[in-house]
């Protein structure tokens, strides 16, 4: 019902950009879907861009068939949520058509790719994107979340999957319907893509890593276990590392190894095997990356 309108809008708002105007274009399969997202749109937008020029188009269409002439191109921004699990069964398919948005997008624009982080809908992201990678001439490379274009190492084992978990406070409606369910959500999961036309990626955003270190970004959430406190990191290489560190004294290695979250970017020492994973020296501190303020 219009829920990544509603989120585009937002995005602005969070950044206090101020725009002149603005262009919205929904495609959704669904006449009632696209009736309430017109009443919600529209209602927010007059609510929070008070003096930006809004134009809202609503189209009724199959979301997996090519975009309507309609539509336009030169877009800095598409959207494509929950349509990949939704729409497809053959990641081949689904690589074609997320390469097909290319002829929509400004040089400079983004498509971000949504799908819920469940096993199966995670796994078939993942599936599709390393189609998308390999279709002969394709247009758009991965700007984020992954620091290569390599094979997804997430696919290695049939039980794993990429997904993000962030904090949020939810409305307080939200909160009566979690506590009568008897749910406690304090938190957003969530699978996606970032692709783009340029070539750069996540990785040129930090800082590039002095001989011995790699950078890498969680993706495990803590996983601790007694005397040593540990996580999973995808490298830049391409390479699922669980890296752990044993809690002695006031080692450094374990105490900031445990303060790393779920999808964010850090330097970490080479370590040395312990089984199948990698053990930080007390001293072998991992270091949290921060983008510089300001960087797209």
């Amino acid at each position: 019902p219009g829920t990544f309108l509603l989120v585009s809008i937002g995005y602005f708002l969070e950044r206090k950009e101020t725009l002149r105007e603005i262009d919205l274009v929904g495609i959704d399969s669904d006449e009632g879907f696209l009736r309430v997202a017109e009443e919600l749109a529209r209602g927010f937008a007059k609510e929070t861009l008070s003096g930006t020029a809004v134009r809202l188009s609503l189209l009724r269409r199959d979301l997996v068939e090519s975009l309507p002439a309609e539509a336009g191109t030169g877009f800095d921004l598409i959207v494509a949520g929950n349509t990949l699990s939704e729409g497809f069964s053959d990641p081949a398919k689904a690589a074609g058509w997320l390469d097909s948005l290319a002829n929509y997008l400004r040089p400079e624009g983004a498509l971000v790719v949504i799908e819920p982080a469940l096993k199966r809908t995670g796994r078939f992201l993942q599936q599709s994107r390393d189609a998308l990678l390999a279709l002969p001439g394709r247009r758009l490379h991965v700007f984020a979340p992954c620091l290569h274009e390599g094979p997804c190492p997430a696919l290695a084992r049939a039980g794993d999957w990429c997904h993000e978990r962030v904090p949020w406070n939810p409305p307080k409606a939200l909160e009566e319907i979690d506590r009568a369910a008897g749910l406690d959500k304090d938190t957003l999961t969530f699978s996606y893509l970032v692709l783009r036309l340029s070539s750069r990626s996540l990785k040129d955003v930090f800082k590039t890593p002095s001989k011995g270190l790699h950078r890498g970004r969680v993706v495990s959430d803590a996983l601790p276990e007694k005397g040593k406190e540990g996580r999973v990191v995808c490298t830049e290489e391409g390479r699922w590392v669980h890296y752990e560190a044993l809690e002695r004294g006031t080692a450094a290695a374990a105490r900031r190894l445990a303060a790393l979250g779920r999808g964010e970017v850090a330097l970490f020492p080479a370590g040395r095997p312990a089984g199948p994973r990698m053990r930080l020296a007390p001293d072998e501190a991992p270091e949290r990356l921060e983008a510089p303020v300001g960087d797209d």
